[in-house]
């Protein structure tokens, strides 16, 4: 099972067919950069204005992979499909928990389980908010990116100027590049998630942690 290491989460649905698609694209797109978004019921309208600000501002496109987090309670309530003429994978996880709070967390902290999922599959990750808008081409961003394994916003002072101290990097924007180092990030953010995700900044506590663990700044 693809997901069998996400504590205290039961997926009821599709679960077979999210493997069975990945298995496929290892043979087709192991060399691609994927881009990765996660909704939940009520944010699923942003993603609409990502994907057209994506199309509209990239002439070549990414494998771009949308997972919609939800309850029974919401499951295919007022959603609209996917417009067919974008290249995008789209998977719904269905949890059993009925809780908007809950769905909320989870939908943040499932992030780094996902990028873990799909990295063995392609050349980097790219997580976005799914509110996201695209307002230039992403080449020169990837192009700068390429001697790099992770790259993540920082995040070092509040608004009132004040420094931040428990949550200086934004989980928000996480790159991560198919190597060893990458990896090794993911690992030591879902490590330190544990059995948190219901828990909301778990996400944010889990990216500093990470990011501290393997001592990038000791990196030229």
């Amino acid at each position: 099972m693809i997901m069998n290491d996400i504590d205290n989460i039961k997926i009821i649905r599709n679960i077979q067919k999210i493997k069975s698609k990945l298995d496929i694209l290892k043979f087709r797109d192991s060399e691609k950069d994927f881009i990765l978004l996660i909704a939940t019921h009520d944010y699923l309208k942003y993603i609409y204005n990502f994907l057209d600000s994506y199309y509209r501002n990239n002439s070549a496109s990414n494998k771009i992979f949308i997972f919609t987090i939800h309850s029974k309670k919401f499951f295919k309530k007022n959603i609209l499909p996917i417009n067919p003429k974008y290249n995008v994978n789209h998977y719904e996880i269905i949890i059993k928990s009925k809780s908007a709070k809950d769905i909320k967390s989870i939908s943040a902290n499932i992030r780094f389980h996902l990028i873990d999922i799909l990295i063995p599959y392609s050349k980097s990750i790219l997580y976005l908010d799914s509110d996201s808008i695209i307002l230039k081409d992403l080449k020169k961003m990837y192009l700068y990116f390429s001697n790099y394994s992770v790259a993540l916003r920082k995040h070092p002072n509040h608004r009132n100027g004040r420094s931040n101290h428990y949550y200086p990097l934004k989980s928000g924007f996480i790159y991560v590049k198919n190597n060893k180092l990458g990896r090794e990030f993911v690992s030591h953010a879902i490590k330190d998630i544990k059995s948190n995700l219901q828990i909301w900044y778990a996400d944010q506590k889990a990216i500093s942690y990470a990011y501290f663990k393997i001592s990038f700044s000791q990196i030229p």
